[in-house]
């Protein structure tokens, strides 16, 4: 039997793990993953907490509506299907029938509305874009997220991994406290919350009535099967008494193991090591101001720091770290090969200069706009001619007045663009559009 190691971040999905591979056997011929978990949350209450140690616990209790499959890609879990408006300021959420509490009783929408509406107000991302947004019960099978304006990441939001929109009793949520959280966790996940004695353990169950979604499992959504009886998140905050209770056997499953650790592990045959993204280095100049407000300075720094031997030193071998262009990394290959990057590098420095695009850079433009959902758009500009755009209003885009889809990129014959990033998404606006 192999047991699994990871080295830098475990993101968890037990309910995805098969049982000889990872389950240690009982007496009583139950089945047990123990993980060396190396941190103790401070809270298993989702929507008060962005701690990784709060989201891999709680990931295993309660589900959400949207969540990201394999390719980073959003679909739905709780929910059946979603659908955003035409004008972009409603979310209709239809919801699964015959899911259930971990208590016995039925979700419904009175439930999700409830959970939904304290997440968005405890959630930063949620404060920030959907204050003045309500989540709404049309009828027992649907819910509605009516918005005063269009979001273009509204779906990403929902979807988020971390602090998520856990979906619980309407009565457990009246119960919470503002400030401790939850007083008890039920969810609909795969397993259920046991006990949690502080700096030992935190021990689960399998959800003997769990109601998968169906389809392939895909990342964190599609069939999703608790394959052990029970989990046991052993809290073990000193990496190397993971790693020896890698090797006695004590532990099926670590987290955080140092790379100082590594090289003796991967010489035990029982050990099966697992790497996973877990945090980036990155360099963040000042171009308000200063030296490094000139684009050249900045190169100049790209082309004369060895980001090789920075990295080697801080992570050791190249076999722990991935140099890349961008803060997606190909672990993402919904971001990483999107058109929309592709297109962002292409022409960030032409409209820097407000310089009219090629044709074949037209092309790849209009590419990246069938990609989006924005119909209209607003440019702002600051004094040094970069921009940002406010999604959602129609002004100046005769062409963009209609469905993206229909625009054929060689019917355009000058175009300029100005691309920025809305919390990390590329968006594109279009400054003038001439059609022949």
């Amino acid at each position: 039997m192999y047991r699994i190691l990871f080295s830098l971040l475990l993101v968890f999905m037990i309910a995805g793990c098969s049982d000889d591979s990872g389950g240690s056997g009982s007496s009583s011929g139950e089945s047990t993953l123990n993980i060396g978990y190396n941190a103790q949350p401070n809270t298993i209450d989702p929507h008060i907490s962005n701690t990784a140690t709060t989201t891999d616990v709680s990931r295993n209790i309660f589900e959400q509506l949207l969540s990201f499959d394999e390719n980073n890609e959003v679909a739905p879990l709780l929910a059946e299907s979603y659908e955003i408006s035409e004008d972009g300021k409603d979310v209709t959420f239809k919801l699964r029938k015959d899911v259930k509490f971990h208590n016995g009783n039925e979700m419904t929408a009175d439930d999700v509305v409830a959970s939904m509406e304290r997440w968005r107000s405890l959630n930063g991302k949620a404060i920030a874009y959907l204050s003045n947004s309500e989540f709404v019960k049309e009828d027992e099978d649907t819910v509605v997220l009516h918005m005063d304006k269009p979001l273009t990441i509204v779906k990403y939001i929902l979807a988020m991994s971390s602090n998520f929109g856990a979906i619980m009793p309407k009565e457990v949520i009246e119960a919470a406290d503002p400030a401790t959280g939850v007083k008890e966790y039920i969810g609909t996940g795969p397993f259920k919350f046991v006990e949690w004695k502080q700096d030992q353990h935190i021990k689960l169950a399998k959800n003997e009535e769990y109601t998968s979604p169906s389809g392939e499992a895909s990342g964190l959504v599609g069939k999703r099967e608790p394959l052990v009886d029970t989990i046991y998140f052993h809290i073990v905050k000193d990496a190397s008494t993971r790693a020896a209770g890698m090797q006695t056997g004590e532990y099926d499953l670590a987290t955080q193991i140092l790379t100082d650790n590594i090289e003796q592990l991967k010489t035990d045959s029982n050990l099966e090591l697992h790497l996973d993204p877990a945090s980036f280095l990155t360099s963040v100049f000042n171009k308000k101001k200063g030296l490094f407000t000139d684009q050249k300075a900045r190169e100049a720094v790209n082309l004369a720091v060895n980001k090789e031997e920075i990295m080697t030193a801080a992570y050791t071998s190249d076999e722990y770290y991935d140099l890349e262009h961008g803060l997606m990394s190909e672990n993402y290959p919904a971001w990483h090969n999107s058109p929309l990057f592709s297109v962002w590098a292409a022409v960030n420095r032409i409209t820097r200069e407000g310089k009219v695009l090629g044709p074949e850079q037209r092309c790849d433009v209009i590419t990246a706009l069938k990609s989006m959902t924005i119909y209209g758009a607003v440019l702002n500009f600051d004094e040094e001619n970069s921009g940002s755009i406010e999604v959602g209003k129609r002004a100046d885009f005769a062409v963009l007045e209609e469905d993206p889809t229909s625009i054929d990129p060689k019917g355009i014959k000058d175009i300029k663009v100005l691309s920025t990033f809305i919390d990390g998404i590329p968006v594109y606006g279009q400054q003038k559009i001439a059609a022949t």
